[in-house]
């Protein structure tokens, strides 16, 4: 008889965690995603638990929940009830991870992302050699994206859960989304587990960070490039100070392609007119007749814009307040401009410092001298470019704050942190 241990449920848990967090999916996010998520963590408390434990603390935190979205109905003038339950499903998730799991989760998170990224490149080398039979087959057995992520007219978007497509019909432009909607989004976890991979490791390279680079490299992403050089600078600069003047050179030459490649300077370039420009994004919309997605430069100056009207409390809505001047819809994809247009700086505040708290855990975690804020900074720039409110983020964010009054609870701790069933990955 099959059986399964306890670890490897919680290692399973994480990796659905994971598939939770990729905005790929139709059927695991909104509405019916929060239903699913929340089944799942239900049953995976009863397995590993046999019943349902619920901490005075997690009470009041929902409380807490309940009593912010509360009021922030009564400001927006609309009831937040999906924003309510989003948070809720995505806090229990955490929280039930958080409670079992322990002192695993941290290498069970690098673990299940570095699982995934292996998975993709087999993926990425088919999409590479035989596109079309791999379009087939994600047409048969995925799901396609909605015209919010990406316009089905010149797209070709799917997700099979453990692999995505979005390229152009041609596929003239090849990248790795893994479980992604985006590479660059990939890109980004990737850069996640390659921080927590170095701190686990007491800022020393191994296999795994290596090869966790040649998949970045796959997903041509330029934020998760300039993230990556940043964990290379705070790498380097807390091994060797003395040599540090020294290593910056070395990195300017190998920024330096990347700054003058064709690609950069475009993508660069239009983020940049658009900024400068935003009327003409807003006329595009309205032309068009349909909402635009601009770039992140944009979106953080259009999120200026709406924070000086509604600063602490926001505007309950992801479309920047002058699309109803210019008879446009822009909406904003940064995730930071998201939260300071949404909920002002009141929600925006609490994000930032569940990321500087699990900066310092993971620190402390790890025993790791220097490189207090690495993380920190990683999630931030994350935040910049891409929305947050996912399960995988609510897991990094409630970690340090739940961690230290749940673990004493747990039954079945580890003795060593990198134990594994597959640490061999």
């Amino acid at each position: 008889m099959l059986t399964i241990s306890r670890n490897s449920i919680d290692y399973i848990f994480i990796c659905i965690i994971l598939l939770f967090s990729t905005s790929a999916n139709i059927h695991l996010s909104g509405i019916p995603g929060c239903i699913l998520l929340f089944t799942c963590t239900l049953s995976y408390q009863l397995i590993q638990e046999r019943k349902i434990l619920i901490s005075r603390k997690f009470l009041l935190f929902i409380g807490l929940l309940l009593v912010y979205f509360g009021l922030l109905s009564f400001l927006h003038h609309q009831l937040e009830y999906y924003k309510f339950i989003c948070y809720f499903t995505y806090s229990y998730a955490a929280y039930a991870a958080i409670r079992i799991v322990s002192n695993k989760l941290l290498f069970y998170t690098e673990t299940a992302i570095t699982m995934f990224a292996y998975i993709s490149v087999f993926f990425f080398l088919w999409q590479l050699a035989n596109p079309a039979s791999l379009f087939y087959i994600i047409k048969l057995i995925g799901v396609q994206y909605p015209d919010a992520l990406a316009s089905s007219e010149n797209r070709f978007a799917y997700n099979m859960l453990i692999y995505s497509i979005n390229s152009p019909f041609d596929g003239s432009f090849t990248r790795n989304c893994g479980l992604f909607f985006e590479p660059g989004l990939h890109a980004c976890i990737l850069c996640l587990a390659l921080a927590l991979n170095i701190m686990r490791n007491g800022l020393k390279f191994g296999r795994r960070f290596f090869l966790l680079t040649c998949v970045l490299l796959t997903t041509l992403s330029t934020t998760g490039f300039i993230i990556y050089l940043f964990i290379l600078i705070v790498v380097g600069y807390n091994r060797s100070k003395k040599y540090s003047l020294l290593l910056f050179p070395l990195f300017i030459l190998i920024l330096l392609p990347l700054l003058y490649s064709d690609f950069f300077i475009l993508k660069i370039t239009n983020d940049y007119e658009q900024m400068i420009n935003y009327e003409q994004v807003f006329q595009l919309a309205k032309e068009t007749d349909s909402t635009q997605t601009p770039g992140r430069l944009i979106s953080l100056r259009l999120a200026f814009i709406d924070f000086l009207h509604h600063p602490f409390w926001g505007g309950g809505t992801k479309v920047s307040s002058l699309s109803d001047l210019y008879d446009g819809e822009v909406m904003l994809v940064s995730g930071f401009a998201m939260l300071l247009v949404y909920y002002g700086i009141s929600m925006a505040i609490i994000w930032m410092y569940g990321f500087y708290r699990f900066s310092v855990f993971v620190q402390s975690f790890y025993q790791v001298e220097g490189a207090k804020y690495l993380l920190f900074i990683v999630l931030l720039l994350i935040s910049l470019s891409y929305e947050i409110e996912f399960p995988l983020f609510f897991l990094i964010a409630t970690l340090p704050f739940f961690y230290s009054y749940e673990h004493k609870t747990i039954s079945h701790p580890i003795k060593n942190n990198n134990e594994y069933i597959a640490s061999y990955i």
